[in-house]
């Protein structure tokens, strides 16, 4: 499988070698040219298979909003786009829609592993159609940790459900490390 990845930070860019040592072909974008594979979005549009694929891994509100928009001006119907940052859920159903207006396809994707991912895999809470998660299946197989795929992935419902798992996951995890921190301070 061949998709495309925009956003190298720091966990796109593991993410894009993890998928790599997999076996996948990945084509990266991101603003940094010392880490892109290619130029721009046009670049990397016109480098994927038809029906593409391609993840976006950039930092929620104006910045993916700007991304979906482009690559609502540039992909075709059939097309697949994978949101994988830490949109509000909301905005899913929002990208989604403005998607499918060209017929383009539309996944959200929770993502739990940070730096630690490359190494480790990476927990995934998904929300969309299940024809389109199963479309990127491959990619979730790649990105998960090694073992059963219930351990580590799960499909949890419509668009928007992957990233309210997601903002749920968040609140546990940081509520539990807040009592930590007061546990030690007293």
């Amino acid at each position: 499988m061949h998709f495309g990845l925009i956003g190298l930070g720091k966990m796109g860019f593991n993410m894009r070698e993890r998928a790599r040592r997999a076996g996948l072909e990945v084509t990266g974008y991101d603003r940094n040219p010392d880490v892109a594979d290619v130029a721009s979005i046009a670049e990397l549009v016109d480098a994927l298979p038809a029906p593409r694929v391609i993840w976006v891994m950039v930092p929620a509100g104006a910045i993916t909003d700007a991304v979906v928009k482009e690559l609502c001006e540039k992909l075709s119907a059939g097309d697949l786009v994978i949101d994988g940052g830490n949109s509000r859920f909301t905005e899913d159903q929002r990208h989604a829609a403005e998607l499918a207006e060209k017929g383009i396809r539309f996944v959200d994707c929770g993502v739990s592993g940070g730096v630690w991912g490359l190494q480790n895999g990476y927990g995934l809470m998904a929300g969309g159609e299940a024809e389109d998660i199963e479309t990127a299946m491959p990619i979730f197989d790649a990105l998960r940790p090694e073992g059963e795929r219930a351990d580590s992935f799960v499909h949890v419902g419509g668009v928007g459900a992957g990233h309210y798992a997601k903002m749920v996951h968040n609140g546990i995890e940081y509520g539990l490390m807040q009592s930590y921190a007061e546990g030690y301070q007293l």
